[in-house]
């Protein structure tokens, strides 16, 4: 892919493990029912390395309030490294990427702190749920190329949507309506964003729609994709099938780095190295109210997220 910093995070997950502390990635960010639902605050789920190093699962309050680290109310999920969290459409479950014996395996867990083991079979990354949440889409590691698949909630149910010797994948992205799904893709012709129908028995034909573009996320209404592109972040409509022309956010060229953006309302979050190291940013995609959700993220040990209890 051409964008190496992204490209390391998504491609070789285990990079992270040997990299400073400031990386931070797979950002999904969870409307007011959520895995803390005593809690009515909007909160921002991401991964990001234990000031030992060891890539964990946080969350945070959309104003940079009550930051904690998630891992330890994944019950009966195994230990190792954690990445690449996506909540359910209702915010009731998360699921994430976890070190199973069998490679990096999917897992989901709720508010109860319940986990599960979703699928093992396999090298898996980039686990994202459906907006009914009867699915789940990943990208399946293979020596031959990048598989896009998808799975039942449940587990099991494997199928696969797209694959192709030498394909490389990152971030699927289904729309709110269920209809489309995007996905940065590098098939060995072209690079950039592809088009797949998000249909039940097959995806379709991949359709290039973004030459260059990466790390697609929806608005919530549909209306709107956000996206790497250039080295920038750029905001681009949706009508139908088609994406318009993308509009780069400014205010943010003094970043040498720009990840995972995505809408946290009407707003675009990302992850920036605007003050040299890697923290959470909010804009809004005129450029304007530009401000800093994190601060010398990659230094602090974060407590614990409480456990919500069953009947509580």
């Amino acid at each position: 892919m051409r964008r190496p910093d992204r490209a390391a995070l998504r491609m070789l997950p285990m990079l992270l493990l040997g990299c400073g502390r400031d990386k931070i990635s797979g950002l999904d960010v969870i409307p007011c029912a959520d895995l803390d639902p005593d809690r009515r605050a909007r909160k921002v789920h991401f991964q990001a390395p234990d000031p030992d190093g060891t890539p964990r699962i946080f969350r945070v309050d959309e104003d940079g309030a009550g930051l904690c680290r998630m891992g330890p109310a994944f019950r009966d999920a195994p230990p190792g490294a954690e990445r690449a969290p996506a909540a359910s459409a209702d915010g009731l479950a998360l699921s994430f990427v976890g070190e199973v014996e069998a490679g990096a395996g999917v897992l989901r867990a709720d508010a109860f702190g319940e986990g599960r083991l979703l699928l093992e079979a396999g090298a898996f990354r980039d686990p994202t749920w459906d907006p009914f949440g009867g699915n789940l889409y990943a990208v399946r590691e293979d020596d031959a190329g990048d598989v896009l698949v998808r799975f039942a909630a449940g587990g099991g149910g494997l199928v696969t949507l797209w694959s192709a010797p030498g394909l490389r994948l990152a971030g699927p992205a289904p729309s709110p309506d269920g209809a489309h799904l995007l996905v940065e893709a590098d098939d060995g012709v072209d690079e950039g964003i592809f088009h797949l129908s998000a249909g039940i028995e097959a995806a379709g034909v991949p359709r290039l729609l973004v030459a260059g573009g990466g790390a697609p996320a929806w608005r919530a209404d549909g209306g709107a994709v956000v996206l790497t592109l250039d080295g920038g972040v750029a905001v681009a409509p949706w009508a139908g099938a088609a994406l318009g022309a993308p509009v780069v956010v400014p205010g943010l060229a003094g970043a040498g780095q720009l990840l995972d953006p995505c809408f946290l309302g009407e707003e675009v979050l990302l992850s920036a190295d605007l003050l040299e190291v890697l923290d959470l940013w909010v804009v809004h995609p005129d450029g304007a109210d530009l401000r800093q959700i994190t601060a010398g993220l990659g230094d602090k040990r974060a407590a614990d997220c409480g456990r919500v209890e069953q009947g509580g």
